[in-house]
C-alpha cells in the first residue's frame, strides 16, 4: 500500500505491535469482530474487511519462526483508485489501526 512512504511503514509496525501483543486464536477473533472473512493465502494469516462499500481492505500476517520476526502487510485493491485519493485511503489505513 502506497509503495515507498511513511505511512506504509507505519502501517506495518502498527500491525506487528499488535501481532506481538496477542496469540494466533485472539488476532483471528478480533478479526472476526470486525467484520473480517479469513482466507487462505501465501501468508500464515490473511482477511479482507470491507470498512466502506466498495473498498476492501486485505492484511496479510506472517508469524514470528525461528528465523524471522513477525512481519504484516495492509493493501488495498487497485479499484480503490476508482473511489479515494491517495490520501483518502491513507485516512481508511489510519481509521482501521485506531479500530485494531
Amino acid at each position: 500500500m502506497i509503495r515507498g512512504t511513511k505511512f506504509d511503514k507505519t502501517v506495518s509496525d502498527g500491525l506487528v505491535k499488535f501481532v506481538n501483543n496477542h496469540s494466533e486464536k485472539e488476532i483471528e477473533e478480533k478479526f472476526l469482530k470486525l467484520g473480517g472473512e479469513v482466507f487462505k493465502s501465501n501468508a500464515d494469516f490473511s482477511v479482507r474487511l470491507s470498512y466502506l462499500p466498495n473498498v476492501p481492505l486485505y492484511v496479510n500476517i506472517w508469524f514470528a519462526d525461528d528465523e524471522f520476526p513477525p512481519s504484516a502487510k495492509l493493501l488495498v485493491d487497485k479499484s480503490i483508485e476508482h473511489y479515494f485519493t491517495v490520501e483518502d485511503v491513507v485516512t481508511v489505513g489510519d481509521f482501521f489501526l485506531q479500530n485494531l
